[in-house]
């Protein structure tokens, strides 16, 4: 099919009949995204305790693990929950994860990386101007 063919199919608003709408991307990525979290957290949050054995932190350590826990049930529920609550869930952990990183670790921790990550997914969901105005509040948050 040419690119004429495919533009010319879609007054609807999308880009064949092959292709799944946008809100449904949107949706597997979300589910993607809790997934692979939620099973990759778990080596990640070993580790923590580890960590909190060698060096302290009980506090990050307690929201490291309120995070998880609850990233966990939100991975399993993910079909019951609406895509709106998945991308402000996803952002506002990863905020709260960022933020307890930088403050127990600064600029050398894993803080940074999440407010990238927080960035870019600001972007993908809500547009460049948010992902952008975002990036600029990071800034900010990291020049404090």
């Amino acid at each position: 099919m040419s690119l004429k063919e495919v533009i010319s199919n879609n007054s609807g608003g999308t880009f064949d009949a092959n292709h799944e709408n946008f809100q449904d991307i949107r949706n597997e990525l979300l589910n993607a995204i809790l997934i692979w979290i939620a099973v990759l957290g778990a080596p990640i949050l070993f580790f923590s305790f580890f960590r909190y054995y060698m060096v302290g932190g009980s506090t990050t350590l307690a929201v490291l693990v309120a995070v998880y826990l609850l990233w966990v049930a939100i991975a399993i529920y993910r079909k019951k929950i609406p895509v709106q609550t998945k991308i402000l869930f996803v952002i506002g952990c990863s905020f709260i994860i960022a933020v307890f990183s930088i403050l127990e670790w600064g600029i050398s921790g894993s803080g940074v990386a999440y407010l990238i990550f927080i960035s870019i997914l600001i972007t993908i969901f809500y547009g460049a101007k948010s992902g952008i105005v975002f990036t600029v509040f990071n800034l900010m948050l990291l020049a404090l």
